[in-house]
C-alpha cells in the first residue's frame, strides 16, 4: 500500500493566530504559568494538578488550529484557510489526492466545511471509524 504513495512533501506555514485564538491561548498558558511556579517551588504536584497541566498544554495547542476545537461554537483561526488556499493550487491538477492528518476529528470538521463549499470529494478516516465501513472509504478515496 505505501509503495502506491508518492514522495511525502512537507512544508511548513507558520500562520499567526487571530485574537481570539490568542485568548484562549494565553488563558491556558497562565494556567500552565501557575501549575510550573508550583512545582518549582514544591517540587511535586499532585496528581489533579498534572492533569491540569496536560489539559492546559493540550488546550494551547488546540488554540493554534482554530477555537472551534475548544467550544465547538466559534471557528477562529486562519489555519484552515490556509490549508484551503494550498490545496487549490494542488487541485489545478485532475488527477491530484491529497491527505491531510490532524490530530483532532473536530479540525476534520472545520475542513470539511470548507471541502463542501468548493464541491471537494472527500472522506473521513479517523479512529473513530468502525471496521466495517474503512474498506468502503478506502476504496472511494482510491
Amino acid at each position: 500500500m505505501l509503495r502506491e504513495l508518492p514522495a511525502r512533501l512537507e512544508k511548513r506555514f507558520f500562520v499567526p493566530m487571530t485574537p481570539e485564538q490568542m485568548r484562549h491561548h494565553d488563558e491556558n498558558r497562565e494556567v500552565v504559568g501557575r501549575i510550573v511556579a508550583r512545582w518549582r517551588r514544591f517540587r511535586f504536584l499532585s496528581e489533579a494538578d498534572q492533569r491540569r497541566l496536560m489539559i492546559a498544554l493540550q488546550n494551547m495547542r488546540m488554540a493554534c488550529d482554530s477555537t472551534y476545537l475548544l467550544d465547538q461554537t466559534t471557528d477562529h483561526g486562519t489555519k484552515a484557510d490556509e490549508l484551503v488556499t494550498v490545496l487549490d493550487d494542488v487541485f489545478q491538477d485532475p488527477g491530484a489526492k491529497a491527505v491531510v492528518f490532524s490530530q483532532w476529528v473536530r479540525m476534520h470538521e472545520i475542513l470539511v466545511r470548507r471541502f463542501e463549499r468548493r464541491r471537494w470529494g472527500h472522506v473521513r478516516f479517523h479512529g473513530g471509524v468502525d471496521a466495517p465501513r474503512r474498506k468502503g472509504l478506502i476504496d472511494r478515496f482510491r
